[in-house]
């Protein structure tokens, strides 16, 4: 899914990545961070993930707000929109690309 403005003028400055980018292939995605912006490639542990700075999401009353996985991975999530914000959603998305727009429904 891509914005299309920016799509249609990228030449070169935008990079656009998608979820599934990330979770199919985590270290050629970082890759592709670290090239686009011509920075030193790092050696990351994607099977072992440590949160060194926890948020403390229980002075907001919502904790596990920030938990962070220990590893990179689908999760699944079930969301039912109504029907009156699914169409909402639908007719006023600046993202291009989707053209069965059932399939989307509740694979939020």
């Amino acid at each position: 899914m891509r914005v299309r403005y920016a799509d249609k003028i990228n030449s070169g400055q935008f990079l656009f990545l998608t979820y599934d980018d990330l979770i199919d292939n985590p270290q050629r995605t970082i890759e592709k961070i670290y090239t686009h912006f011509q920075w030193d490639n790092f050696n990351h542990n994607y099977d072992n993930i440590i949160n060194n700075n926890p948020e403390p999401d229980f002075l907001i009353n919502m904790s596990g707000l920030h938990t962070i996985r220990e590893t990179i991975g689908r999760r699944q999530i079930d969301i039912t929109l109504s029907t009156e914000l699914y169409e909402k959603a639908i007719n006023t998305s600046i993202f291009g690309g989707i053209n069965d727009y059932s399939s989307h429904r509740s694979a939020w």
